[in-house]
């Protein structure tokens, strides 16, 4: 039987199969059932639920017989959304969470948005960030991310075509959303003590998920995000600066963009730049892989990130002690 913290190399469609045998501790199934683990206990003991004793005499349960108990007593079980990929959705969640292994949640993923499930992915990273509490930046940086090679690579190859890359990314798209109304719904932010930012794409740039992420991000950790969209002109974000007092602009370029375009972004908000109103200016995005931009500036920090997760520590450490809505960055 499988046993958690073993790993296996297969791809989704042999791990069907192979994860039927995932055996759950009483306090993993008591999480799973949103019960106390004596309810758990009690249930075994009463041989109402099917268990197993290792060895040395510790209960264990298999996932599939939780899961056929859950819908024997109508007990309302968030993993029975994914169905039939309750068992790998676990598995996968339970990877990325304890490894950061994000492979077979990926292979999921792509699975579900190019087949007869794309509504999946939705709860999935839902799933993940509520109930699995793997941190926002890890499912961008890891997963979202992934998702978006995978969908490039399928439109290069000529495998899809535009329409179906539209519908792929707006299918991405849709689920950050989720996760953007997820913390929208448990924050009040009053405009007097959230710090402010800018966010958008640079001139030209159609694809938003960058910074979406972006936006997301500054979301969960309290701010107030003016979000100005795609193709903006770099004026723009001088004067959205200025009038909501940002302490911060960020700026997402993605391929076909490059240094060059980040450096006149720096030249062009530089001349705008206005000292009696200070800013961090924050470049970002797959475009600047690998490159730095040293131009000297005049803001009150240039900094390039191409990782949600460095970004977001970067954040804690510049403002920290600030307090934000219900999380205080420390």
């Amino acid at each position: 039987m499988s046993v958690l913290g073993e790993r296996t190399e297969m791809d989704v469609d042999t791990r069907e199969n192979d994860l039927s045998e995932i055996l759950l501790t009483t306090t993993r199934a008591a999480d799973l059932l949103e019960v106390h683990e004596s309810t758990i206990k009690r249930w075994c003991n009463n041989e109402e639920m099917v268990s197993t004793k290792t060895r040395g005499g510790h209960r264990r349960i298999l996932l599939e017989d939780l899961l056929r108990f859950a819908r024997e007593r109508s007990i309302p079980l968030a993993l029975q959304m994914f169905e039939p990929f309750e068992s790998m959705v676990w598995w996968g969640i339970e990877a990325s969470r304890e490894r950061g292994d994000f492979e077979l949640i990926n292979q999921l993923a792509m699975k579900w948005i190019s087949g007869s499930h794309p509504q999946l992915l939705e709860p999935l990273w839902l799933y993940m960030q509520q109930r699995a509490e793997v941190p926002v930046e890890d499912i961008m940086d890891q997963s979202v991310r992934a998702l978006m090679v995978h969908v490039g690579n399928l439109w290069e190859s000529g495998e899809i075509d535009v329409g179906q890359e539209h519908l792929y990314t707006q299918l991405i798209v849709d689920a950050l959303h989720s996760l953007r109304k997820l913390r929208e719904a448990s924050l009040q932010i009053s405009d007097t003590s959230a710090r402010r930012a800018v966010v958008g794409c640079s001139e030209g740039e159609q694809h938003q998920i960058g910074a979406l992420c972006t936006r997301i991000v500054l979301e969960h950790l309290g701010w107030r995000v003016y979000y100005l969209g795609a193709n903006v002109p770099l004026e723009a974000y001088a004067k959205a600066q200025k009038k909501y007092d940002a302490q911060m602009v960020c700026v997402s370029f993605v391929p076909p963009r490059k240094r060059a375009d980040a450096l006149r972004c720096v030249r062009v908000l530089s001349e705008f730049y206005d000292p009696a109103q200070p800013y961090h200016l924050v470049l970002g995005g797959s475009a600047l892989e690998g490159a730095s931009v040293d131009e000297e500036a005049p803001f009150e920090s240039l900094c390039v990130f191409t990782a949600t997760k460095t970004f977001r520590e970067w954040i804690k450490k510049t403002f920290s002690g600030f307090q934000v809505g219900q999380e205080a960055i420390q």
